[in-house]
């Protein structure tokens, strides 16, 4: 339901653009949005004005109209005529296939064409609070009503709060997250392979950057079980002498679904994402045989984003329970015991990173500090915003004037990592599995192992770069390993934490991993590089 809705129309001018121009910055100042967003949304769309003008002829009718949708602020405008899509327009700047990453991780507005009208709808998103302040503040406020609890209740008042509504609240939210995560993860893989584009993309760029995404993914998984000593009860010695390859075989051809259904009724996690990739690639060859298939993925994806974008809102106070029910259960030393989780974790990625970073230094012959420099701004603008796309901008610019990347690589290569290059979060899961195989005391086998690598890997490939996507995959994850639920109560609470690191850290191995594939395609002006370490570099926002 829409409502506060303002509209007017004009006669598409040159002065008409003007007059929309300062409706513009009036509302999303009043919205309270950051200046920044501002200026690009209002240049957004005096460019798009402009191409309608020079497209559809002076005198068309266009108009504006704001409003709020599910809560959501929009501003939308629109022009009478034939269809004119001004970010198609622009395809020197955007391929096809990274249009659609964009327009997915709300990057580029929508654009619909309906019942003679060119509809363009940006979405304004007020100013957001520090989340690190915001976070603090829901842990400290649920840790004081947790023990004000303990003094001012009984025990058994605490439990038959946490039976009769606690529980109860936290099982509806696992519920409604085990719903959407099957559906979110499928049509996350099925678009991010889709939005390769065409048969000659997948050849030339999309071939490369995905067998060399996954693969570094795939590696963190791996490093991490060489840090299982640290957290793990260690492998049963049955599973040592024991054969695992009937296990592994059976995982593999496990892979394959009876039908199309079975997986997201099971929440099989493999089986979802191997339909995803082979209906992607399927998309892919069909070309525009499947174009009407390919329009329906996009617009169910688009409302299972939104879906899980609103239900993440309610994320802080979801943690803000589980925090006050683990407080009242006694079972809050799995919480104190976490500082040695993050312990391990961060070193294990310090050395996973620099091993990568100082491996990509001799291979392509520069200075690792030069690379770690270079990258430094979008990894900052990721710590402190937990943010993929806030960092589109920085990464594009350190790529094309920093590193020396070609457009056409930087331009699809930077959205299609931020949906699918994931290998911190890789090394988390996996860590996070192995910590929680320790607090629940779950019996480890070499086998338990190998499949964990690979779930974890392809749970981080899989994970939708949206506020909410890693509460939906461990819903999955942990089921697949045989976790029991209540580590998700756990995991959800760790991950409002550990977000900022690993958004942060998928970025800054993003930026190095997008500057060796270039190098070793052919795809980098080394001009660039070899002024940049001379300190003339050019000069830029970042």
């Amino acid at each position: 339901m829409v409502n506060k809705t303002q509209t007017e129309s004009f006669s598409l001018t040159a002065s008409s653009i003007d007059t929309i121009s300062e409706i513009v910055n009036r509302c999303c100042t009043e919205h309270k949005m950051d200046r920044r967003n501002v200026i690009r949304m209002r240049l957004s769309i005096e460019e798009s004005l402009g191409i309608w003008l020079n497209t559809l002829g002076e005198g068309a009718t266009v108009s504006y109209k704001t409003g709020t949708r599910f809560l959501k602020s929009f501003f939308q405008i629109s022009a009478e005529g034939e269809p004119c899509n001004p970010y198609s327009a622009k395809s020197e700047d955007f391929g096809h296939e990274s249009k659609s990453i964009l327009v997915n991780i709300g990057l580029i507005p929508e654009y619909s064409f309906v019942d003679g009208k060119n509809i363009l709808t940006f979405q304004m998103k007020k100013k957001a609070r520090n989340p690190v302040l915001s976070l603090i503040m829901i842990i400290l406020s649920s840790i004081f009503v947790g023990i004000l609890g303990r003094l001012l209740f009984a025990p058994d008042v605490l439990a038959m709060i946490n039976e009769n509504l606690i529980l109860p609240i936290e099982d509806a939210a696992f519920r409604i997250l085990s719903c959407i995560a099957g559906p979110m993860i499928f049509l996350s893989v099925a678009w991010g392979v889709y939005g390769i584009g065409d048969v000659y993309t997948l050849g030339r760029i999309g071939k490369k950057l995905m067998l060399s995404f996954v693969s570094i993914v795939f590696l963190f998984s791996t490093a991490g079980t060489l840090f299982y000593p640290f957290l793990g009860n260690g492998i049963s010695a049955y599973s040592l002498v024991s054969s695992q390859f009937g296990t592994l075989f059976e995982m593999i051809l496990n892979i394959f679904p009876a039908n199309i259904f079975s997986p997201f009724v099971e929440g099989n996690t493999l089986q979802i994402i191997f339909l995803a990739f082979v209906i992607g690639l399927s998309m892919i060859f069909l070309g525009q045989r499947t174009s009407s298939v390919a329009k329906a993925v996009e617009q169910i994806n688009h409302i299972i984003t939104f879906l899980m974008g609103t239900i993440s809102t309610f994320v802080p106070y979801f943690v803000f329970v589980v925090i006050l029910k683990i407080i009242w259960s006694d079972s809050y030393e799995t919480l104190l015991n976490v500082w040695k989780f993050a312990l391990v974790f961060f070193i294990a990625w310090l050395v996973c990173t620099f091993i990568l970073i100082c491996a990509v230094s001799m291979l392509r012959k520069v200075n690792p500090l030069y690379l770690v420099k270079s990258c430094l701004p979008s990894y900052l603008i990721a710590l402190t915003t937990a943010s993929s796309a806030a960092t589109y901008e920085s990464n594009m610019f350190v790529c094309e004037r920093r590193f020396g990347i070609d457009t056409s690589l930087s331009s699809f290569g930077i959205p299609f990592g931020m949906v699918l290059f994931k290998p911190s979060t890789a090394l988390y899961y996996i860590l996070i599995c192995f910590y929680f195989s320790k607090v629940f005391d779950i019996q480890v086998s070499v086998s338990w192992i190998v499949i964990a690598v690979v779930i974890t890997a392809i749970s981080a490939v899989s994970t939708p770069p949206i506020p909410g996507g890693s509460a939906a995959t461990y819903t999955i994850l942990f089921l697949q390993l045989g976790i029991p639920s209540d580590a998700l109560v756990i995991a959800v609470a760790l991950d409002m934490i550990f977000d900022f690191f690993l958004t942060s850290g998928d970025m800054l191995l993003l930026l190095v991993e997008l500057f060796s594939i270039s190098s070793k395609i052919g795809m980098q002006n080394m001009n660039v590089i070899n002024r940049c370490q001379q300190g003339q570099c050019q000069q830029g926002r970042f």
